[in-house]
């Protein structure tokens, strides 16, 4: 994959992108795949936009940096239950792990010393789209409107806390 291909581009590495927006997909035997690059696992918009567009796998070529490895470790289990499709990462020195649209890993390799590794994993192909994929942050964001709405509903119902005797001051 070209990294001029590559939606979030590095920005302190000085690259740029001519497609920056475009999400394709490609059709296969078990259906639509798309990919993003390395960085891209870092923002949940580039993977919902591919599952929004059909994508059921997720290819993730990446060259990680040693600080950032263990971080797209966890993005690919995120990225697989934000869009509910296999996410298929390939690291070229570290580590590489194929994730199933449920969040569960089917098969990883850790390679520190940077050794090949081929990994093969039979994996379910999920059904339609999760929440987060439809709705994007929406998600989220009802969530902590249905958090705050609680807390003040029970500031309504209780009222303010009274002062305890140890509150007083001497």
């Amino acid at each position: 994959m070209d990294p001029s291909r590559q939606d979030h581009p590095v920005g302190f590495l000085g690259e740029t992108s001519v497609s920056r927006g475009t999400y394709p997909t490609v059709a296969a035997a078990f259906g639509r795949m798309g990919s993003i690059i390395c960085y891209d696992m870092d923002f949940t918009d580039t993977a919902r936009q591919l599952a929004r567009g059909g994508a059921r796998i997720i290819a993730v070529p990446s060259a990680d940096w040693p600080q950032i490895v263990a971080k797209h470790y966890t993005h690919s289990v995120f990225r697989a239950l934000e869009t509910g499709a296999v996410v298929a990462k390939s690291e070229y020195s570290v580590d590489s792990a194929i994730v199933d649209g449920y969040g569960r890993i089917a098969a990883s390799a850790v390679t520190p010393g940077g050794s090949a590794a081929v990994l093969v994993a039979d994996v379910p192909l999920r059904g339609g789209l999760p929440l987060a994929a439809r709705l994007g942050d929406w998600v989220g964001w009802l969530c902590v409107a249905g958090w705050l709405g609680r807390k003040f509903w029970r500031l309504q119902i209780r009222g303010p806390r009274p002062a305890s005797p140890s509150d007083a001051s001497p």
